[in-house]
């Protein structure tokens, strides 16, 4: 997305073949992230495939039916080089609030059980250690 957003404040002044070229990539970056959305939001939540996905497929299509009417108005009441700075600026707010809950909802990795015990795993005193519970050692008193 933040790819995308500089691409669209390229385009602000292209023309030719380098505004068709531009439009490639805009499209390629700038839409891009959709299928990522729904790959990511169905794997971190498994249980709930279809109502998750459905939440985040109604606002990429609300936002896919409302992006062209409210940019044809911004065209008609100010340019085109308007509304391309326009769809940088909400695909970088976008960018950041996607960079920002990723962070958040980020899953530490769980910790790693230690059981080698310096001796080889060949020896069979060394593997009885990892799995057998070790007994606390006798009260002296």
């Amino acid at each position: 997305m933040a790819i995308g957003s500089v691409v669209f404040i390229l385009m602000r002044p292209a023309s030719g073949t380098y505004f068709v070229v531009l439009v490639v990539v805009a499209f390629a970056t700038g839409w891009g992230w959709p299928g990522l959305m729904t790959f990511t939001v169905v794997n971190a939540n498994s249980a709930t495939v279809a109502a998750s996905s459905a939440i985040t497929q109604a606002g990429i299509f609300a936002g896919a039916g409302l992006g062209p009417v409210v940019l044809g108005l911004v065209i008609d009441a100010t340019s085109f080089q308007t509304s391309w700075a326009l769809v940088s600026v909400a695909l970088l707010v976008a960018a950041v609030i996607v960079t920002i809950v990723g962070v958040r909802t980020q899953q530490p990795e769980p910790p790693h059980p230690q059981v080698w015990t310096g001796a080889p795993m060949t020896d069979p005193a060394a593997i009885e250690s990892t799995t057998k519970p070790t007994a606390p050692p006798p009260n002296s008193s």
